[in-house]
């Protein structure tokens, strides 16, 4: 079974040429009675966030096992990015990557 972390970690390694990438944890934390919201791009933002060198252009990218489900959040920020002209996808592997690169 592979998982999330490890197809992150060879996403990286595999495009780290090609893409200036920042890992984007987003979640909500709960300290002293205060709920607080950390990442970029709310509830759904994504797990990858980059900068295609070639083109300046952003990259979002989801990832997911090969079984995992995209939230319907995530769903959402991804087809936003996509509308303003980013790449935008869900990646389950290195070759998912590649191919938006392309």
């Amino acid at each position: 079974r592979v998982l999330e972390r490890n197809v992150v970690a060879a996403i990286l390694l595999a495009t780290s040429d090609r893409v200036d990438w920042m890992r984007n944890p987003v979640g909500l934390a709960v300290t002293d009675g205060r709920h607080i919201r950390y990442g970029c791009g709310g509830p759904g933002g994504s797990d990858l966030v980059g900068v295609v060198r070639s083109t300046g252009r952003a990259i979002f990218c989801e990832v997911k096992s090969a079984t995992g489900r995209v939230r319907p959040e995530q769903q959402l920020f991804l087809d936003r990015m996509r509308a303003s002209g980013a790449l935008a996808l869900v990646a389950r592997s290195v070759a998912d990557v590649l191919e938006a690169l392309r």
